[in-house]
Protein backbone atom coordinates (compact mmCIF):
# COMPACT_ATOMS: atom_id res chain seq x y z
CA UNK A 1 0.00 0.00 0.00
CA UNK A 2 1.42 3.38 -1.01
CA UNK A 3 1.47 6.33 1.33
CA UNK A 4 -1.24 8.00 -0.74
CA UNK A 5 -3.47 4.97 -0.21
CA UNK A 6 -2.76 5.05 3.53
CA UNK A 7 -3.74 8.70 3.71
CA UNK A 8 -6.98 7.98 1.87
CA UNK A 9 -7.78 4.88 3.93
CA UNK A 10 -7.24 6.70 7.26
CA UNK A 11 -8.73 9.95 5.96
CA UNK A 12 -5.66 11.98 6.95
CA UNK A 13 -6.32 15.72 6.41
CA UNK A 14 -4.06 17.62 4.02
CA UNK A 15 -2.49 19.75 6.79
CA UNK A 16 -1.29 16.66 8.68
CA UNK A 17 0.16 14.70 5.76
CA UNK A 18 3.59 16.36 5.78
CA UNK A 19 4.09 15.54 9.45
CA UNK A 20 2.78 12.00 9.03
CA UNK A 21 5.11 11.33 6.10
CA UNK A 22 8.25 12.87 7.61
CA UNK A 23 7.79 10.88 10.81
CA UNK A 24 8.45 7.77 8.70
CA UNK A 25 11.79 9.06 7.37
CA UNK A 26 14.93 7.08 8.23
CA UNK A 27 18.70 7.23 7.61
CA UNK A 28 19.59 9.72 4.86
CA UNK A 29 15.99 10.86 4.42
CA UNK A 30 15.75 12.16 7.98
CA UNK A 31 19.13 13.91 7.63
CA UNK A 32 17.92 15.56 4.41
CA UNK A 33 14.68 16.67 6.05
CA UNK A 34 16.47 18.04 9.14
CA UNK A 35 18.78 20.09 6.93
CA UNK A 36 15.82 21.55 5.02
CA UNK A 37 14.05 22.44 8.25
CA UNK A 38 17.19 24.09 9.68
CA UNK A 39 17.56 26.25 6.56
CA UNK A 40 13.89 27.19 6.59
CA UNK A 41 13.31 25.48 3.24
CA UNK A 42 11.08 22.66 4.46
CA UNK A 43 7.99 22.12 2.27
CA UNK A 44 4.76 23.13 3.94
CA UNK A 45 2.23 21.21 1.86
CA UNK A 46 2.01 17.58 0.82
CA UNK A 47 2.24 18.52 -2.86
CA UNK A 48 5.44 20.52 -2.25
CA UNK A 49 6.95 17.65 -0.25
CA UNK A 50 6.29 15.17 -3.04
CA UNK A 51 8.04 17.42 -5.55
CA UNK A 52 11.01 17.93 -3.23
CA UNK A 53 11.37 14.19 -2.57
CA UNK A 54 11.11 13.41 -6.28
CA UNK A 55 13.81 15.94 -7.15
CA UNK A 56 16.14 14.67 -4.43
CA UNK A 57 15.71 10.90 -4.45
CA UNK A 58 14.45 9.95 -7.92
CA UNK A 59 17.21 9.67 -10.59
CA UNK A 60 16.80 11.81 -13.69
CA UNK A 61 16.72 8.67 -15.84
CA UNK A 62 13.89 7.08 -13.84
CA UNK A 63 11.02 8.42 -15.92
CA UNK A 64 12.91 7.80 -19.14
CA UNK A 65 13.40 4.16 -18.15
CA UNK A 66 9.72 3.88 -17.25
CA UNK A 67 8.70 5.18 -20.66
CA UNK A 68 11.02 2.76 -22.42
CA UNK A 69 9.55 -0.11 -20.45
CA UNK A 70 6.04 1.05 -21.29
CA UNK A 71 6.85 1.27 -25.01
CA UNK A 72 8.16 -2.32 -25.01
CA UNK A 73 5.31 -3.71 -22.93
CA UNK A 74 3.51 -6.66 -24.57
CA UNK A 75 1.27 -9.43 -23.32
CA UNK A 76 3.76 -12.25 -23.88
CA UNK A 77 3.10 -15.09 -21.43
CA UNK A 78 0.90 -12.94 -19.21
CA UNK A 79 -2.86 -13.28 -19.09
CA UNK A 80 -5.01 -10.57 -20.66
CA UNK A 81 -6.00 -9.34 -17.20
CA UNK A 82 -2.41 -9.09 -15.95
CA UNK A 83 -1.26 -7.40 -19.16
CA UNK A 84 -4.07 -4.82 -18.94
CA UNK A 85 -3.30 -4.10 -15.27
CA UNK A 86 0.42 -3.66 -15.96
CA UNK A 87 -0.36 -1.34 -18.85
CA UNK A 88 -2.54 0.86 -16.64
CA UNK A 89 0.12 0.98 -13.93
CA UNK A 90 2.77 1.95 -16.48
CA UNK A 91 0.66 4.84 -17.78
CA UNK A 92 0.07 6.10 -14.25
CA UNK A 93 3.76 5.90 -13.33
CA UNK A 94 4.71 7.83 -16.44
CA UNK A 95 1.94 10.37 -15.83
CA UNK A 96 0.60 9.72 -19.31
CA UNK A 97 -3.04 10.49 -20.06
CA UNK A 98 -4.04 9.08 -23.44
CA UNK A 99 -7.18 9.57 -25.44
CA UNK A 100 -9.57 6.66 -25.98
CA UNK A 101 -8.32 5.81 -29.48
CA UNK A 102 -4.65 5.97 -28.46
CA UNK A 103 -5.27 3.73 -25.45
CA UNK A 104 -7.18 1.23 -27.58
CA UNK A 105 -4.34 1.08 -30.09
CA UNK A 106 -1.69 0.68 -27.36
CA UNK A 107 -3.60 -2.13 -25.66
CA UNK A 108 -4.46 -3.91 -28.92
CA UNK A 109 -0.93 -3.75 -30.34
CA UNK A 110 0.46 -5.53 -27.26
CA UNK A 111 -1.97 -8.46 -27.36
CA UNK A 112 -0.82 -11.84 -28.59
CA UNK A 113 -1.35 -12.33 -32.31
CA UNK A 114 -3.87 -15.16 -31.97
CA UNK A 115 -6.03 -12.95 -29.74
CA UNK A 116 -5.74 -10.05 -32.17
CA UNK A 117 -7.04 -12.30 -34.96
CA UNK A 118 -10.19 -13.10 -32.96
CA UNK A 119 -10.98 -9.55 -31.77
CA UNK A 120 -10.49 -8.23 -35.31
CA UNK A 121 -13.95 -9.65 -36.10
CA UNK A 122 -15.54 -7.77 -33.18
CA UNK A 123 -16.87 -4.24 -33.01
CA UNK A 124 -15.76 -2.16 -30.02
CA UNK A 125 -15.96 1.54 -29.27
CA UNK A 126 -13.84 1.76 -26.11
CA UNK A 127 -11.02 -0.06 -24.38
CA UNK A 128 -13.35 -1.76 -21.90
CA UNK A 129 -15.18 -3.54 -24.71
CA UNK A 130 -11.87 -4.53 -26.28
CA UNK A 131 -10.71 -5.86 -22.90
CA UNK A 132 -13.83 -8.02 -22.56
CA UNK A 133 -13.47 -9.41 -26.09
CA UNK A 134 -9.80 -10.17 -25.46
CA UNK A 135 -10.73 -12.04 -22.25
CA UNK A 136 -13.30 -14.11 -24.15
CA UNK A 137 -10.81 -14.84 -26.91
CA UNK A 138 -8.29 -16.02 -24.34
CA UNK A 139 -10.82 -18.42 -22.81
CA UNK A 140 -11.74 -19.70 -26.26
CA UNK A 141 -8.11 -20.42 -27.09
CA UNK A 142 -7.57 -22.14 -23.74
CA UNK A 143 -10.59 -24.37 -24.42
CA UNK A 144 -9.23 -25.31 -27.86
CA UNK A 145 -5.87 -26.20 -26.32
CA UNK A 146 -7.51 -28.47 -23.74
CA UNK A 147 -9.60 -30.23 -26.39
CA UNK A 148 -6.54 -30.74 -28.57
CA UNK A 149 -4.60 -32.29 -25.69
CA UNK A 150 -7.56 -34.55 -24.83
CA UNK A 151 -7.88 -35.81 -28.41
CA UNK A 152 -4.15 -36.45 -28.64
CA UNK A 153 -4.11 -38.46 -25.41
CA UNK A 154 -7.08 -40.59 -26.53
CA UNK A 155 -5.93 -41.29 -30.09
CA UNK A 156 -5.21 -44.98 -30.89
CA UNK A 157 -1.67 -45.47 -32.07
CA UNK A 158 -1.26 -48.84 -33.90
CA UNK A 159 1.98 -50.77 -33.64
CA UNK A 160 4.07 -50.39 -36.72
CA UNK A 161 5.94 -53.64 -36.33
CA UNK A 162 8.14 -55.40 -33.85
CA UNK A 163 7.12 -56.95 -30.58
CA UNK A 164 5.15 -55.13 -27.95
CA UNK A 165 6.53 -54.87 -24.44
CA UNK A 166 3.90 -57.29 -23.10
CA UNK A 167 4.72 -60.05 -25.60
CA UNK A 168 7.70 -62.42 -25.41
CA UNK A 169 9.42 -64.33 -28.15
CA UNK A 170 10.12 -68.05 -27.60
CA UNK A 171 12.54 -70.15 -29.60
CA UNK A 172 10.67 -73.16 -31.09
CA UNK A 173 11.57 -76.45 -29.38
CA UNK A 174 12.95 -79.41 -31.32
CA UNK A 175 10.37 -81.91 -32.50
CA UNK A 176 11.55 -84.52 -30.00
CA UNK A 177 11.07 -82.14 -27.05
CA UNK A 178 7.71 -81.01 -28.38
CA UNK A 179 6.50 -84.65 -28.30
CA UNK A 180 7.90 -85.09 -24.80
CA UNK A 181 6.09 -82.07 -23.48
CA UNK A 182 2.75 -82.96 -25.14
CA UNK A 183 0.24 -84.84 -22.98
CA UNK A 184 0.27 -88.67 -23.10
CA UNK A 185 3.30 -88.93 -25.39
CA UNK A 186 5.98 -91.55 -24.67
CA UNK A 187 9.67 -90.84 -24.75
CA UNK A 188 11.13 -92.16 -27.99
CA UNK A 189 13.73 -94.89 -27.73
CA UNK A 190 17.26 -93.99 -28.54
CA UNK A 191 18.78 -95.81 -31.48
CA UNK A 192 22.33 -96.92 -31.92
CA UNK A 193 23.96 -98.54 -34.87
CA UNK A 194 26.68 -101.10 -34.83
CA UNK A 195 28.61 -102.25 -37.84
CA UNK A 196 28.06 -105.88 -39.00
CA UNK A 197 30.18 -108.10 -40.95
CA UNK A 198 28.11 -107.61 -44.03
CA UNK A 199 28.48 -103.86 -43.82
CA UNK A 200 24.73 -103.37 -43.02
CA UNK A 201 23.46 -101.47 -40.03
CA UNK A 202 21.05 -103.10 -37.58
CA UNK A 203 18.85 -101.03 -35.37
CA UNK A 204 18.89 -102.31 -31.76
Amino acid sequence: MTIEQKFSAHQVPEEYRVRQATNEFKDFAISWWTALASDGNAPRSWAELKVAMRDRFVPSSYHRDLRKKLMRLEQGDKSVHDYYSELQKGLMRCSIVEGPEDFIYRFYSGLRQEIQVIVDYKEFNNVNQLFQYAMLAEKELQGCDKQGKYKTSNTYMPHTGGLSKASTYRVPLPSSKQQATSGGATTPKSTTTQPSGSGKNFVL
